[in-house]
């Protein structure tokens, strides 16, 4: 009825766990610039998401095991210079103000963001060693929200 494509996935949870990977990096980065593709791309931290993004990556892969379209995702989107593109190309893919929607759903259900995060330095730590994490941990550590 609404006309959305939809198909048939395997393995959803190693799907959403790539997926997840990818974006927890770009949300941290997101929200420390106020929740602008134009101060994430100036904001001088896309190094470092990058960089989370590969931990984050790395993980997923040692939790579901490799995936070749999700290792080709990762060497276009784990690299700061891609990240800058993605940011300003981002928006024309999308039919409604992609930074409102992203600020008003994972504000909604930020604590769970947190949570995902929290778990993933942890399973990345366990799988990794203590420094494993260090970019996402760093990235998670400049939010203010999260301090406690």
């Amino acid at each position: 009825s609404g006309k959305m494509s939809c198909r048939v996935v395997s393995d959803v949870e190693a799907e959403m766990a790539f997926a997840e990977a990818l974006l927890m990096p770009i949300l941290l980065t997101l929200e420390l610039e106020g929740w602008s593709f134009k101060k994430m791309r100036l904001g001088g931290r896309l190094a470092l998401t990058a960089a989370a993004m590969r931990e984050t990556l790395g993980v997923a892969q040692q939790l579901c095991g490799p995936s070749f379209m999700w290792r080709c995702v990762a060497l276009l989107f784990s690299r700061a210079w891609l990240l800058w593109l993605l940011l300003i190309v981002a928006p024309f893919f999308f039919p409604f103000d992609i930074e409102v929607y992203l600020k008003f759903h994972f504000c909604k259900v930020g604590d769970q963001t947190e949570q995902y995060v929290d778990d993933m330095v942890k399973e990345g730590c366990q799988l990794g060693g203590a420094d494993a994490m260090a970019k996402l941990q760093q990235l998670r550590k400049l939010n203010p929200r999260w301090q406690k």
